[in-house]
């Protein structure tokens, strides 16, 4: 009973009516298409900025110096903001 007298705001029309129009079909597919060409591109983008990159996957045998760490650390930084989120 309370959700029916409940007094709805505009906000929250708005975010269901999107919701309800996302599951449409061919509304669906339009997005699901749009995610998919910005994730390819995202994918590209990444390649070519970490081409060339050499990674670091096992730890080494003897610890960096604090020098080399930082020297890693501005490396990554350079790259942008893939690899700061």
């Amino acid at each position: 009973m309370y959700a029916l007298t409940k007094k709805i705001t505009g906000a929250e029309w708005k975010k269901t009516f999107f919701k309800w129009v996302k599951k449409l079909p061919f509304v669906k597919r339009l997005v699901e298409k749009e995610l998919d060409k910005n994730m390819k591109s995202m994918a590209e983008d990444l390649t070519a900025q970490l081409k060339g990159m050499s990674y670091q996957r096992y730890l080494p045998a003897k610890g960096w110096s604090k020098d080399r760490v930082v020297k890693e650390i501005m490396k990554c930084n350079e790259l942008g903001w893939f690899c700061t989120a």
